[in-house]
């Protein structure tokens, strides 16, 4: 399960190609909603940095409609980052907590996560 700091890198990084194209003044929100055949309000919240609760769908019309290409890598998690998940999982203070990271930790051995 990707944490919250995962979906917020991949959506920082697609925002802020967005707002540039943006403010470079090849595109703009009118036009991106239309095109997108949607709301400006929906483009406002597309382009919120905060707001990860969009489909990769959405996301890749967005991308596609702006011109940007997405490229998403899977890989399995380093020995250094699997000894980082094991030291938080053997300080952690409650079962829920220990749970999440054991849950980590294996899919980021067996490279699912």
């Amino acid at each position: 399960m990707p944490t919250d700091a995962t979906a917020l890198a991949l959506k920082s990084e697609l925002t802020g190609a967005l707002k540039q194209r943006i403010a470079s003044g090849d595109i703009d929100v009118s036009s991106f909603a239309k095109q997108m055949q949607t709301s400006r309000s929906a483009v406002r919240r597309l382009l919120d940095e905060e707001n990860t609760a969009i489909t990769i769908r959405t996301l890749a019309r967005a991308a596609e409609i702006a011109g940007l290409e997405i490229k998403l890598t899977v890989r399995q998690k380093s020995p250094a980052e699997l000894t980082g998940l094991a030291r938080q999982l053997v300080g952690a203070k409650s079962r829920a907590k220990a749970a999440a990271l054991k849950k980590r930790l294996a899919a980021g051995f067996y490279g699912q996560g």
